[in-house]
């Protein structure tokens, strides 16, 4: 009986194991793959990118003793 239950348990982990495995996988990004962003992010400026001026209309916040403005969705340093 004990060497059926260590079957069953063996092959429990090998399945969790190859699924896991497979999961993780599909989330591997290959070198030089270009990662297209969601649409509704395509028309916001990239990350890092710099502006003279700020909005306006934004609003200031402060953390940390940092000023951030915040205007249509995205926050200003």
């Amino acid at each position: 009986m004990k060497a059926k239950d260590g079957v069953k348990l063996l092959t429990i982990l090998i399945l969790m194991s190859v699924f896991v495995s497979a999961s993780a996988q599909r989330h591997i990004h290959k070198k030089g793959h270009n990662h297209n962003p969601h649409y509704h992010y395509t028309k916001l400026p990239q990350w890092g990118f710099t502006f003279n001026t700020v909005p306006k209309k934004a609003i200031v916040l402060q953390h940390v003793g940092v000023n951030y403005h915040f205007h249509s969705g995205i926050f200003y340093r």
